[in-house]
């Protein structure tokens, strides 16, 4: 009693996400907890609302601006009930029919609470506020928990994944990117024992003792060492906290691995579908727990944003959108906010002068001006190309640029110095919006397949192709890139669509990419990058698709020559944008 009295005053006296957070169960499905933040903060806006309504400027603008606020309310509620049951019925979970009566029940009670509104028959109040809020924490915490929670169903999904795609719900994103990708390979590599699964299905019970089985598991063991040194090192460098903690996670491990090792080359019998299930779910369970309380950027990028003072010091945690246009400007957005370095140093040995006010007025200009046309840009590529997320994206933007404008009166009228919170300020909004509006709204797979189904050449795709900046690799990309394209002009002429012209462009397209793979992985052994095997994993993977186009190259000249258009740009630029742009653009950089 004394836990429900609880919840029910942090509920009532709550205004924002911090102050009711305690009280929210986390499913441990982050698509699913971001939007119960999300629900909740939605419902904490009616604090705004109750506030103008208790004032004595209401009016009819105002109410019709309300309204539409309550609207919008309801349709991130709407689409945030439809992915929970699209998620239910996905894998198979229970409580669908109690969530759909449930939600349905709620979008009836805020579709009346609108109407009433509208018609003037709802005043906005704290009991309207602490009916939504309640039934939302209450739902979130029961149902919601009883049906997400992943320790409830994580294994059921893991021993039937064949892919990336069946597992992704499952796993959180820490947004460094190279961990992300890391974390990727292990799974990817992982679900490799699937094959091994099947021929011990079929009665082979000494086939994690073959010389497949043997080598898959030392193949783990061998990445998932060179990712648990690269994870160390990033917490040293960056000073992050529970590295000791890590390390013995790891090492734990790394000793399972091995002793598995033993066993097969004792020639136990070991069942390769539990030996999956095992490290699979070890795998999830250290990612979504261990990994997300290390390096979850809030919990240690406070100082490491006011500190650093170069761009180097902020690549990895700053995500790429795919558009390599956008991501160059929010390099040079970033650059330009870290010339405050030398003011803030100067201010902190000196007391302020004019010069300097000015000095550092004239940059917060720079940065206003860049980042209006920045954000124009951005605005004039989603609309061009049809992409969901504009209004996010202009609130967001709006809210920038006020900031940097309320930044500049408060400086001019000496209410605030520049210190490194400035900075911090600025670099963090930056970093947060990059990292989850605009990678969310400019990732590829939400709105690109339009772009590839009407490309009729390079330089239409050329915009989201990401350069390496190492030039034997981009020029590789550009000609597989053009040799796609002079596929499809040929399929589109049937009389020059000959299985011979067919093949022969499918010869070449399979050519250049054994010498382009050869290439890469031979700079990366060269180079020592981390992640080589898995690399090449991809790598043999699409060689073995592809020759089952060469196998069958009249089969292109049906529907199958869309789906292979699609197929060819959907996997190279994936893989340019997502593997080959973070192993190899740093090291070019450096």
């Amino acid at each position: 009693m004394k836990e429900e009295n609880w919840t029910r005053w942090i509920v009532q006296t709550a205004r924002s996400w911090n102050d009711i957070s305690e009280v929210i169960k986390q499913t441990g499905i982050e698509k699913i907890d971001n939007d119960h933040k999300i629900l909740i903060e939605s419902a904490l806006e009616l604090n705004r609302l109750i506030e103008a309504f208790e004032s004595d400027n209401v009016n009819l603008a105002m109410i019709k601006k309300e309204a539409a606020f309550l609207e919008k309310v309801y349709n991130i509620w709407n689409k945030h009930l439809q992915r929970e049951e699209a998620l239910i019925k996905k894998f198979g979970l229970k409580n669908l029919g109690k969530q759909k009566d449930q939600h349905r029940k709620f979008l009836t009670l805020l579709d009346t609470f609108i109407n009433d509104f509208k018609s003037g028959r709802l005043w906005v109040s704290v009991n309207l506020k602490m009916s939504v809020l309640e039934w939302v924490v209450n739902h979130i915490n029961t149902i919601d928990y009883e049906t997400f929670c992943l320790d409830n169903w994580m294994p059921i999904v893991v021993e039937n994944a064949t892919t990336w795609e069946d597992v992704t719900d499952l796993i959180n994103s820490t947004t460094l990117h190279m961990l992300d990708d890391q974390h990727k390979d292990l799974i990817d590599l992982t679900l490799t024992i699937n094959p091994l699964i099947d021929r011990w299905d079929s009665g082979e019970k000494t086939v994690i003792n073959s010389e497949d089985g043997a080598a898959l598991i030392k193949r783990i063991e061998q990445y998932a060492v060179s990712h648990f040194q690269h994870e160390e090192e990033f917490i040293a460098k960056n000073g992050i906290a529970g590295i000791e903690r890590q390390k013995f996670e790891h090492e734990k491990f790394v000793d399972s691995l091995l002793l598995l090792e033993k066993k097969t080359l004792a020639g136990e019998e070991l069942n390769p579908r539990q030996i999956k299930i095992d490290i699979m779910v070890w795998w999830i369970e250290h990612i979504n727990k261990i990994d997300m309380d290390t390096f979850k950027l809030e919990s240690w990028t406070g100082v490491f944003l006011s500190d650093t003072d170069s761009w180097a010091n902020l690549a990895d945690i700053v995500r790429t959108t795919g558009v390599d246009k956008l991501d160059e400007e929010h390099k040079e957005l970033i650059l330009l906010t870290l010339k405050f370095n030398k003011i803030i140093d100067e201010v902190a040995q000196t007391e302020i002068t004019q010069e300097l006010r000015d000095a550092g007025l004239l940059i917060l200009d720079e940065l206003y001006q860049f980042s209006k046309n920045h954000f124009e840009g951005e605005i004039e590529f989603i609309k061009k190309n049809n992409i969901p997320g504009l209004a996010k994206q202009e609130t967001a933007h709006k809210y920038f640029l006020d900031m940097l404008l309320e930044m500049q009166e408060d400086i001019r009228s000496k209410r605030i110095v520049f210190s490194p919170r400035i900075k911090s300020k600025i670099i963090g909004w930056w970093n947060d919006h990059i990292n989850y509006t605009d990678y969310e709204t400019f990732k590829l797979e939400n709105w690109a397949e339009g772009l590839f189904k009407s490309a009729t050449k390079f330089e239409e795709v050329a915009p989201i192709i990401k350069q390496i900046k190492i030039d034997p690799f981009d020029d590789d990309h550009k000609d597989l890139v053009v040799l796609t394209f002079n596929l499809c002009e040929l399929l589109s002429n049937n009389t020059n669509a000959t299985t011979y012209n067919i093949s022969k462009i499918l010869v070449d397209i399979h050519g250049l990419s054994v010498a382009h793979f050869h290439r890469e992985e031979a700079y990366m052994t060269k180079n020592e990058i981390v992640g080589r095997e898995a690399h090449q994993d991809k790598h043999k993977t699409f060689l073995a698709d592809l020759q089952n186009y060469i196998k069958k190259p009249e089969s292109l000249n049906s529907d199958d020559g869309e789906n292979f258009k699609l197929w060819m740009f959907n996997w190279w630029i994936d893989h340019i944008n997502e593997v080959d742009y973070h192993t190899f653009r740093v090291d070019a950089n450096v």
